[in-house]
């Protein structure tokens, strides 16, 4: 329960961030990232941001081995969507999604479901995700509904969205 209202909290403080990222404000993003407090969900923000901008290279150099499995798997996203060794990408995530505690890592299952997405495997992908509460899963789970011709269950999952996160700029594009 503590768990779930820090989570809360920290997406709060992260709010212009978040709207940057995902309306496609990637530069804002960075520059809202670089204005908050050092902790995982911003670099975790920040990194797909850069990411978004084609500096994947910057990503791989900055997250280092130590970093948190939620920083290790943007990592994996930059180096998957940069070409290098995209098989290497998919066992690792594969390998780190057996852990006992991947299921409540929503950043590890964003960016799994994100290269399943990629890889066309979209059984994979809903296999991992589409249980999810977290605000940002859900929107992809509505992509990949989409993309599955399934608009029926991405209605219904938008849906569900809408009761949970009104407001949330993430909802409101699903439900366009």
């Amino acid at each position: 329960d503590n768990l779930f209202c820090k989570s809360s909290a920290a997406m709060g403080d992260l709010y212009g961030l978040r709207n940057a990222l995902y309306l496609g404000n990637y530069q804002q993003a960075v520059s809202e990232a670089m204005s908050l407090g050092a902790s995982t969900e911003r670099d975790f923000f920040m990194y797909r941001a850069l990411i978004e901008q084609g500096q994947h290279r910057v990503v791989m150099d900055e997250v280092g081995a130590q970093a948190p499995v939620a920083l290790q798997a943007v990592k994996m996203l930059a180096s998957y969507l940069s070409g290098v060794s995209k098989e290497a990408v998919v066992a690792q995530l594969k390998e780190w999604l057996t852990d006992a505690t991947a299921q409540d890592n929503w950043q590890l299952i964003l960016v799994a479901a994100t290269v399943f997405l990629h890889e066309r495997d979209h059984k994979e992908a809903l296999k991992i995700s589409h249980q999810s509460t977290q605000i940002d899963v859900m929107a992809l789970v509505v992509q990949i509904y989409l993309q599955m011709d399934r608009p029926d269950l991405a209605r219904k999952l938008v849906k569900s969205m809408q009761e949970q996160y009104d407001d949330d700029t993430l909802t409101k594009l699903s439900h366009a």
